[in-house]
């Protein structure tokens, strides 16, 4: 593949329906770790940015924001097709909702504020995470930076 970076991205929100007797703590784990196994160049196809777990919206326990390279010639949604089918394919995912992403504010996103508690700092600082300076609110630094949640 050509430099991802250079790619047009389409970006997503999974909502994930976890079925009755399953662990959603589980299923994210699992969902990450399937994530990860993919093939080096793969990675690149789509981030799964992180798995967060809900409360509120009925059995759906899971939230993954996801950004997707558009591909030439190809339709948008079909990467986020992809990264659906990864999700369908874990056990004790019952359903799943996607919202795609039309446009974000602030532009360009690394105007974005991310906040890192300091039980976060410490262990990026325990697995060797050096790109954060302090916890707490980090502007003018990328949520993406934050590379341990």
């Amino acid at each position: 593949m050509d430099n991802p970076a250079a790619r047009p991205r389409k970006r997503a929100w999974f909502f994930l329906q976890i079925a009755e007797g399953y662990s959603p703590h589980e299923i994210a784990l699992n969902l990450y770790k399937q994530y990860k196994d993919q093939p080096e160049g793969d990675l690149d196809r789509f981030v799964v940015i992180r798995a967060c777990l809900i409360k509120g919206f009925e059995r759906f326990r899971i939230v993954v924001p996801v950004d997707a390279i558009v591909l030439e010639d190809e339709p948008e949604e079909l990467v986020l097709d992809e990264v659906e089918e990864l999700f369908k394919a874990i056990k004790g995912v019952h359903s799943i909702i996607r919202i795609v992403v039309e446009d974000h504010v602030p532009e360009p996103p690394h105007f974005t504020q991310a906040y890192i508690t300091e039980t976060e700092f410490a262990l990026g600082m325990e697995l060797g995470i050096t790109d954060v300076a302090h916890s707490g609110r980090q502007y003018p630094k990328s949520p993406g930076s934050n590379k341990w949640g």
